[in-house]
């Protein structure tokens, strides 16, 4: 499953970045923010696959610690600095360019997925009855 996994998490964040670049076009209706969230609704399932990922890759015994790093980071981000960076870019560019926080989070998921992409999962080896397991 873990090759899947990958697929999905890289597939939904260029879906995601997609969506936010969509959102980013100016416009006088609230038109694109509506396609926008139509788009990126579907890649809801980035976390629980970036989940599933690190939990197959990592050791049986290191499960706990595993989530528990990912549950951290994700509650720091998401209520720390992720509020702070959103609302600072919102109130500093609201005069001029108010759709810019959709071009940062764009952004933002966009260097989320350099490292997706350099992540390079084996597909599991199957060994069949009777062959050597010494090869």
């Amino acid at each position: 499953m873990t090759v899947f996994d990958l697929s999905m998490a890289r597939w939904s964040s260029l879906i995601t970045i997609f969506g936010y670049l969509i959102a980013s076009i100016p416009s006088p209706t609230s038109i694109n923010f509506l396609i926008s969230t139509a788009v990126t609704s579907p890649s809801a399932v980035v976390i629980p696959s970036l989940q599933s990922l690190a939990l197959a890759v990592s050791p049986p015994d290191d499960a706990g610690k595993v989530l528990a790093c990912m549950s951290a980071l994700a509650t720091f981000t998401s209520s720390t600095a992720g509020p702070s960076l959103f609302a600072a870019i919102y109130l500093f560019s609201l005069d001029n360019f108010a759709e810019l926080i959709f071009v940062v989070g764009a952004a933002w998921v966009s260097l989320s997925l350099v490292p997706l992409l350099l992540v390079r999962v084996r597909p599991p080896r199957i060994t069949l009855v009777g062959e050597d397991h010494d090869e």
